[in-house]
């Protein structure tokens, strides 16, 4: 299905596009947040500056270039992302292992604010600058023309960076992402996609030097090929002429060369392909088509709604008809890929059902496919799908004032990828509202059937259990739908879709309502136990954000059966409610433009419902979880489903070495606490129906209910809503403190274990954690941050840079709050099988050296100042508020004391407290590790088409 979200930006790229005759035309005109300059330099250069001042700050910079895998000669693959790396390690004026530290200093951590990737057709360089730092900007701009034409590739680190990136391949080469090679294999099969795959081949990689890699630099990045984006509170003007300055000189010798466009491949009929899986726990099957997008025009802009909504539609059909074969088929979608913007536009088609029973989901995307294009949509349908198209345009414009600036400097690289142009957000709007009002049901059709026309579909199937026949059965089952005559159905649309909960009674009391000025948050209670917790903010105009904490958490999951929370909070998830289906709510939601999720959160089971979208549609947010809370249906039919997803899930979760060594090392600190467990799927499907509905309705339904909501609105209104909704429901279990039973611990002694499993990747990996005892100070935890964070740059230089043992080592701090004391640093690392113990030995040496000697005052101030930058950004943020804070402000009051200490935390913390922190937690006594390592190695990646 297509999420809000990926509507959202489907949105966004459909309704920012415009010649730049138009552009340039209204610029003047145009709010500054949206006044967007652009030119080119003589030497080629393109360059964007959109000034834009959200209020998480900060100056957003890319280096788009346009040199990607497709770029590569037969001799090449994996060049691309091999002179990626490259840049990061010795340019003109940033010698090897320089780069980090300079950014760090700025308040910029490498991976969240420094980075770069590879794909088909580009490689992007990203820098975000802290609102503090944003004077550097001419120095971040430096690095980009270092990146441009002075990376130098000195043989000795070529050599080191070989061994990263074979690391790299080799964590990367599970079976979840051979699947997607075969799939991108079959999809793009016919064109150079399938043999360019961004991550390259193994040995090609192995057996690069500097040369080979220089001359692929030297041939592909040129400045006819790079556009530099700038996003923030910057004035164009000032921002272009310093780009001026800095890349004007930028000159490749030789004549002017453009990228790679592939060609669509030629096809004169149906094709099919199995792909063979070793993690798929469902068979899925996919009906895809492609097309070549043409020049950014009003017609192309046009056609990408006509399909959208079309998309829509079909995804409305194929949900209904999977509610009727729910059985077999979980789950079935339209929707859109974009693996290779702007080269191709594919569409697709897809369902997931049982392995036996393929054949079923073969036949309902046949079935709804044929119905639609023989029958048509109807108007009901168009009128739904395009009203949604709006609601999402309409939702996307109320939160562009407060799209952070790395989101838009992404948005706008993205937009160059896909060769379209941008122009004001109220042109795009415009463009919509027309299109809508004149698309007729006629024209739908039309784009429905030029879309998926037969002679260029390609139907796939993968699965573990590939039948006999391989790829002519697929086809056959195919025809063998096809021959079966329509049956007649309902018209769609018979009744106007309505939510059927308006009044749920008289409000609920208001017993205690208390406010904190400082920190702007006020803590409701209603008669019934309801807790509330709000934070009034401009940060999202027009916008809200909503979390419902259901029940305990962990607390109230038996030993005897773990598990039982995430299958709980499936079934709940899917299951109509007494007056509308599952099916209507999605419609709903997307007709009222809101994002809704229903999660068991993470390894403490906490069972949340998510909701965000405009401030007006707030009301109907609490109507629906006020329904959800008193009307949801649980039925047994519905319990497959979830148990399916639970397996699905679980082989997802432990498909890597690098999954299993985290969960299992959290586990084993919690002293090996079954709640905490993700038993096998196995295990899970012997709990009865009574089991899990039971459980769903004693601690989720009828539980504690504790609400945070953060956004543009009105206390007193919010509040009152609250009261009318929520208010009403019967009085919830108290939200009891835990038992000295309940409470978790950690173990007496230390865990330290490398265990073999059935993995789908070549790599181990290692997890390592180092329990912190009676320490709920906030200054004690923003220490041991700091102090992690010197651990991992030390693990990057001496493992990675210096070695090449290991590819991105990754590091922190957690702490569970609803057990405060319950806090330890965590790093991970991957490595190769025959070395994962000695790597944990090597991690425990350098974190002992990191407890006896110290942090220097150079690494204190590099790992602080990143830290204390998102700090002061998150602090902006509604989703960080409701997540984080105000779902638990009530349970947990001493969070909103520990607010006022964390805010400035970061600042005020001494070098003296982090190593003092540190001789304490990260001694060799205090150490626990879980290492994994398949028990055989996997298949080496393949770059083939599927056959």
């Amino acid at each position: 299905m297509l999420s809000p979200r990926a509507l959202l930006a489907i949105a966004v790229l459909t309704w920012c596009g415009a010649s730049q005759a138009g552009a340039a035309e209204t610029a003047g005109a145009a709010p500054p947040n949206f006044a967007l300059t652009a030119g080119t330099l003589p030497n080629g250069l393109r360059y964007v500056v959109l000034p834009h001042r959200p209020p998480t700050g900060g100056i957003a910079l890319r280096l788009l270039v346009r040199a990607g895998s497709l770029d590569e000669r037969d001799g090449e693959r994996g060049y691309a992302h091999f002179v990626e790396h490259m840049a990061f390690n010795g340019t003109k004026h940033f010698p090897p292992g320089r780069l980090v530290a300079f950014f760090q200093r700025l308040g910029a951590g490498f991976g969240a604010d420094v980075n770069a990737e590879t794909s088909f057709r580009g490689t992007t360089y990203r820098i975000d600058l802290p609102p503090a730092h944003v004077a550097q900007l001419a120095e971040a701009l430096q690095v980009f023309r270092d990146f441009a034409d002075g990376v130098e590739f000195a043989p000795k680190e070529v050599q080191r960076e070989k061994s990263v990136i074979q690391s790299e391949l080799v964590a990367r080469n599970n079976g979840g992402w051979r699947d997607e090679v075969a799939r991108i294999g079959h999809v793009f099969g016919g064109t150079l996609a399938p043999q360019r795959m961004p991550a390259g081949s193994p040995e090609l990689v192995a057996s690069a030097d500097a040369a080979g890699l220089k001359a692929y630099y030297e041939r592909c990045y040129r400045p006819e090929r790079m556009t530099l984006v700038v996003v923030g509170d910057v004035g164009p003007e000032p921002v272009a002429a310093l780009m001026r300055e800095t890349f004007g000189t930028l000159v490749r010798a030789g004549a002017a060369n453009v990228p790679i466009e592939p060609e669509l491949p030629r096809q004169s009929g149906m094709q099919a392909h199995v792909i063979p899986s070793g993690v798929a726990t469902a068979a899925v099957v996919t009906v895809s088509a492609l097309a070549q997008p043409g020049a950014d025009t009003l017609e192309r802009r046009e056609a990408s709604m006509a399909r959208e909504a079309v998309l829509r539609m079909l995804q409305r059909r194929l949900a209904d008809r999977q509610r009727l074969e729910r059985d077999r088929v979980g789950v079935a979608t339209a929707g859109e890929d974009t693996e290779i913007s702007g080269a191709f536009e594919c569409w697709r088609l897809e369902a997931h059902a049982k392995a036996e029973f393929w054949t079923t989901a073969v036949t309902l995307l046949e079935t709804e496919l044929r119905r639609a294009c023989v029958r048509g949509f109807s108007a009901e349908e168009l009128r739904e799908a395009t009203g949604a198209m709006v609601a999402s345009r309409r939702e996307m414009m109320s939160l562009l004032s407060s799209f952070p600036t790395g989101g838009f400097a992404n948005l706008l690289v993205a937009r160059e990828l896909a060769r379209m142009d941008w122009r004001h957000p109220s042109q795009g709007m415009r463009e919509t509202d027309v299109f809508v009002a004149r698309f007729t049901l006629d024209e739908a059709n039309a784009t429905l059937r030029a879309m998926f026309a037969e002679p260029r579909l390609r139907l796939a199937l993968r699965t573990r259990l590939a039948p006999p026949g391989g790829s002519e059965e697929l086809m056959a089952a195919w025809r063998t739908s096809a021959a079966k005559p329509l049956a007649e159905e309902q018209a769609a649309g018979a009744a106007a879709l309505t939510f059927g909960y308006d009044d749920f009674g008289a409000p609920g009391a208001v017993t205690s309502r208390r406010r904190d000025e400082e920190l702007g948050v006020e803590q409701v209670t209603l008669g019934n136990g309801v807790r509330l917790n709000l934070r009034a903010s401009r940060s999202e105009p027009g916008h809200f954000r909503l979390v419902a904490r259901l029940g305990r958490g962990f607390l109230d999951v038996p030993a005897e059966r773990p598990g039982l929370p995430v299958v709980a909070s499936v079934l709940l998830a899917q299951a109509d409610l007494g007056r509308n289906t599952r099916q209507e709510i999605s419609r709903l939601f997307a007709l009222h433009s809101l994002s809704a999720s229903h999660r068991c959160e993470g390894v403490l089971n906490e069972v949340t419902l998510r909701l965000s979208g405009p401030t007006a549609e707030l009301p109907f947010a609490l109507r629906y979880v006020t329904a959800f809370l008193s009307d949801v249906k649980l039925e047994e039919a519905r319990l497959p489903d979830a148990f399916a997803y639970y397996s699905s899930a679980h082989g997802h979760l432990f498909k890597s070495a690098a999954d299993w060594a985290s969960v299992q090392l959290i586990f084993r600190l919690m002293n090996g606490d079954r709640r905490l467990q993700r038993p096998p799927a196995a295990d899970v499907m012997k709990y009865s129906f009574a089991d899990v509905a039971g459980w769903a309705r004693e601690h989720v339904l009828e539980g504690p209910v504790e609400v945070g909501i953060a956004g543009d609105f009105a206390e007193a209104e919010a509040v009152a809503a609250v009261a009318g909704t929520l208010g009403t429901l019967p009085t919830r279990r108290p939200a009891a403190a835990p038992t000295a039973a309940e409470r978790l611990r950690f173990p007496r002694r230390q865990y330290q274990e490398v265990r073999r499993e059935a993995l789908t990747q070549q790599a181990g990996a290692v997890s390592l954690g180092w329990p912190v005892k009676a320490a709920e100070d906030p200054r004690t935890v923003q220490a041991l941050r700091i102090g992690t964070q010197v651990l991992v740059d030390r693990l990057r230089q001496k493992l990675r840079e210096d070695r090449g043992e290991t590819y991105a080592p990754s590091g922190g701090v957690a702490r569970f709050t609803l057990q405060r004391d319950m806090i330890f640093a965590r790093v991970d690392v991957t490595a190769s099988p025959e070395k994962t113990k000695d790597m944990a030995q090597r991690v425990f040496r350098i974190a002992d050296d990191l407890a006896w000697g110290g942090v220097t005052e150079d690494e204190f101030e590099r790992a602080r100042e990143p830290l204390r930058a998102a700090d002061e950004q998150r602090w902006q943020s509604n989703a960080w508020w409701v997540e984080a804070v105000l779902m638990y402000a009530q349970s947990v009051p001493a969070e909103l004391d520990d607010l006022r200490v964390l805010r400035t935390a970061s600042a005020k913390v001494t070098r003296e407290e982090v190593n003092r922190v540190i001789a304490k937690v990260f001694h060799p006594d205090n150490a626990h590790y879980c290492g994994v390592v398949p028990l055989a190695p996997a298949a080496p990646p393949t770059t083939a088409a599927a056959k």
